[in-house]
């Protein structure tokens, strides 16, 4: 899928005298990054569909754990005081639906000098960019843990997205035995997470390299299980945000993946108390959707037409 830089890119290309070099330097891009993709973009197939996708990211993220005080091991109630160090990000993995490379960011002040700092920027710049997140447990963990990171560091709120949380979706839809991810990635025939365990976490926290780039992978892999796993369940997410609306086209198509490529199931009808509206399944992903013009809609405009004449 397309990010919106390059969007702006392409429109800047289209509409101004601007050369490469100019439009680079006006959106903060690398001249050479900037270049390869306007030469590539040449091709009108390329240009229309850089015009009419929207940004899908699928991304995880691994934190490690607080150190505490603690008087026992049954429902502690720890006061602030007691911390003694808190949570951080160990590092982000993401991927933009539809395509093939996976970004990833850790925090190694030792060996590459990157901060947690630099990762959060980098997961705020993807998220800027984005109008679709995906996650497993969005809205509960990923995204307010990266909010937390964000205001913390003095960064500004991100331009608006969509949030799709695939265990919201597990909870809602379904009655699995396990709504972890691992679980659900199996059960559909899919490779799994990476089998890993606490001590993981703790050699990453005591600055063992090794140990980080195993849990990078650990981090990388679930991204990679979570993006076909979104793609199996997103037809049946009740709340899937539209994705018609980010396209340009006046179109039918499916909202959720944006195929053309829909059925009208014959004598189905979509009824609200007021309206019925005809059925469409997409052919692609298999998402069940209703007509933007209702069966009353249409029947009032063939009555005025047929006064009209």
């Amino acid at each position: 899928m397309t990010k919106k830089w390059k969007k702006e890119a392409l429109h800047l290309w289209l509409t101004t005298n601007l050369s490469k070099s100019d439009i680079a330097r006006s959106l903060g891009k690398p001249r050479t990054t900037v270049r390869d993709f306007l030469f590539r973009a040449e091709k009108e197939d390329y240009v229309q569909d850089v015009q009419h996708k929207s940004n899908v990211l699928v991304f995880d993220i691994e934190t490690s754990p607080m150190i505490a005080y603690v008087w026992g091991l049954w429902k502690q109630n720890i006061p602030i005081d007691r911390i003694i160090q808190d949570w951080s990000i160990i590092c982000f993995s993401a991927i933009w639906l539809g395509e093939e490379e996976v970004t990833s960011a850790w925090v190694d002040t030792g060996f590459a000098g990157t901060t947690e700092l630099d990762v959060v920027r980098m997961m705020w710049e993807l998220l800027d960019e984005a109008d679709v997140v995906v996650a497993h447990n969005a809205k509960r963990f990923d995204v307010p843990k990266m909010n937390a990171k964000f205001i913390e560091y003095g960064l500004k709120e991100p331009s608006p997205y969509k949030v799709v949380d695939t265990l919201a979706i597990a909870k809602s839809r379904f009655k699995f035995t396990s709504n972890k991810l691992d679980y659900i990635t199996q059960l559909f025939g899919h490779e799994g997470k990476h089998e890993t365990n606490f001590q993981l976490w703790v050699d990453c926290m005591k600055g063992d390299r090794e140990a980080l780039m195993r849990m990078v992978e650990y981090c990388e892999q679930d991204v990679l299980e979570l993006e076909k796993t979104y793609l199996k369940l997103r037809h049946w997410d009740k709340q899937h945000p539209n994705l018609a609306v980010f396209d340009e086209e006046d179109t039918l198509r499916c909202g959720t993946c944006l195929s053309e490529d829909l059925e009208l199931l014959e004598g189905k009808r979509a009824v609200t108390s007021t309206s019925s509206y005809p059925v469409y399944r997409c052919k692609g992903c298999g998402k069940i959707q209703r007509d933007s013009k209702s069966s009353t809609t249409t029947l009032k405009r063939k009555n005025l037409l047929r006064n009209v004449q």
